[in-house]
């Protein structure tokens, strides 16, 4: 090997090794910082997910729509028109059932005793009182809010041409992601108002019950927040995920299989938004690090001053002993 070939190689190794570290450093502390902190959740980035495979995404969610947690009911007539079938119905019944059986739990289980049972009372109906004058200002923007779907599913109606020109010309484009803008906004604070009357409810309860401990915490399980589903799973994963992928990386340890389940978790993150959706929030980041994680994958890293080079040391040496010790042909 010439003087001249050996310091490219040297160079190439150099930068394989400087990117493996980079990338599994950032994925370290990615995951790092989300066990750290225990507040990382996917339900915002699955929330906002847009594209072909939007409803995919959704789908995790345990309250995709706000649903459950702004109390609709769908209304079904005898003999239902196209618009009555998607007309909302809002009704607190199915909330309230759920927090009556909350506090029969307690009741039962000995956490209210007779001394606080007309104090508990009083704080479950001043709850429901809440939650009722939340629906009754809000009924008809909420009605608003589900029915303005067909304001965004309006310009497929006419086929493909109008369609077609929707996406291409920019003020249609522009009154598009306005709607889709207002809609969120408002949807995100209708439901971060209903969960924090839902908070509220349970955080009263606890002070009069004088629980001493989080773990002793007496739980109102939210039908829109079950503890364990899909969102869950996800939210438990990822930061384990990001850690022990950036460990890998940065040891140079089954650096293929690191490297590529890191760069198919960007694709999936890509998905989420992809580029060519109006209105899509820009994932160039992602598809940057992608590249590089595939460019890993590609190359075996690991074997760059990585253990990934004395892992396959012995793997070399039997196959050149296996192909030694058999027959010539």
């Amino acid at each position: 090997m010439s003087q001249n070939t050996r310091f490219h190689f040297f160079q190439f190794f150099l930068a394989i090794v400087f990117l493996r570290v980079v990338v599994g450093f950032h994925f370290f502390k990615e995951g790092e910082s989300k066990l750290r902190t225990g507040t990382f959740s996917a339900k915002y980035f699955l929330g906002e997910a847009k594209g072909p495979a939007a409803g995919f995404f959704r789908s995790f969610l345990d309250d995709p729509d706000g649903v459950l947690r702004l109390c609709l009911q769908a209304e079904r007539p005898m003999f239902p028109t196209k618009e009555e079938l998607s007309a909302p119905k809002i009704s607190p019944d199915f909330t309230f059932e759920v927090w009556n059986d909350y506090l029969n739990q307690l009741r039962a289980k000995g956490k209210i005793d007779e001394s606080l049972e007309s104090r508990a009372q009083a704080i479950l109906e001043e709850h429901k009182g809440l939650l009722s004058d939340f629906l009754s200002d809000n009924s008809l923007d909420i009605a608003a809010y589900f029915g303005s779907q067909g304001r965004l599913q309006g310009f497929a109606r006419d086929g493909e041409n109008r369609e077609m020109v929707a996406s291409q010309v920019d003020s249609l484009r522009g009154q598009v992601d306005t709607i889709k803008t207002d809609r969120n906004k408002k949807f995100l604070g209708w439901t971060k108002e209903v969960e924090t009357i839902w908070n509220s409810l349970e955080d009263q309860i606890n002070y009069l019950a004088s629980v001493p401990n989080v773990e002793s915490r007496l739980v109102l399980h939210r039908p829109f927040d079950q503890p364990y589903s899909w969102q869950k799973m996800i939210d438990r994963i990822v930061p384990w995920f990001d850690l022990i992928v950036g460990i890998l990386l940065i040891l140079g340890l089954f650096t293929r299989f690191a490297s590529l389940a890191a760069a198919l978790f960007l694709i999936s993150v890509i998905a989420t938004q992809p580029p060519f959706v109006s209105g899509a929030t820009p994932t160039y980041y992602q598809f940057v690090e992608m590249a590089a994680c595939l460019t890993l994958f590609a190359v075996g890293a690991g074997s760059f001053a990585g253990l990934d080079h004395f892992r396959n040391k012995p793997l070399k040496r039997a196959s050149e002993n296996a192909e030694a010790a058999s027959p010539s042909q």
